[in-house]
């Protein structure tokens, strides 16, 4: 409150929106990147990397014009997010295997179980599954487009 009145939120326009979510992204895969030389960090890295590709997507949603209550709707479903940005807005990711990505760390990252000690069941498929797809691969979110653009 101020002066006794509610202080009132103005919505961020899409636009600025998208541009901020998708710095933030870059800086998540960055760390996961940086923390791939380091085996004893593997639920850090997990966690950055998901978190990273949450933020992409909902980037690309933005910036096609979702509002933040749909992106908030969305929580931490990365096969959602992904669904939505390839049904309803043509996303044609540059890398088909992102599709794998997002499919073997949807289920753990919804229930953010790389936050916790123990909680992930994956983890050596994971860890199969980020050396095959090489942190250099992992960064082409950076490049997700609707067809036809």
């Amino acid at each position: 409150m101020t002066n006794g009145k509610k202080a009132r939120l103005v919505p961020m326009p899409p636009g600025i929106h998208a541009g901020k979510l998708h710095k933030t992204a870059r800086s998540y895969i960055g760390a996961a990147r940086k923390l791939e030389e380091e085996p004893q960090f593997l639920s850090p890295r997990f966690f950055s990397l998901c978190h990273g590709l949450e933020l992409a997507l909902k980037a690309f949603l933005a910036a096609k014009g979702d509002r933040m209550a749909v992106l908030m709707g969305l929580g931490h479903d990365l096969s959602e997010a992904y669904k939505r940005a390839q049904e309803e807005y043509g996303l044609e990711p540059s890398d088909p295997l992102l599709d794998t990505l997002v499919r073997l760390m949807s289920p753990e990252h919804k229930k953010q179980l790389f936050r916790y000690p123990g909680r992930h069941r994956q983890l050596n498929a994971f860890t199969c599954g980020f050396r095959c797809l090489g942190p250099e691969r992992i960064t082409h979110f950076q490049e997700l487009r609707p067809a036809g653009e």
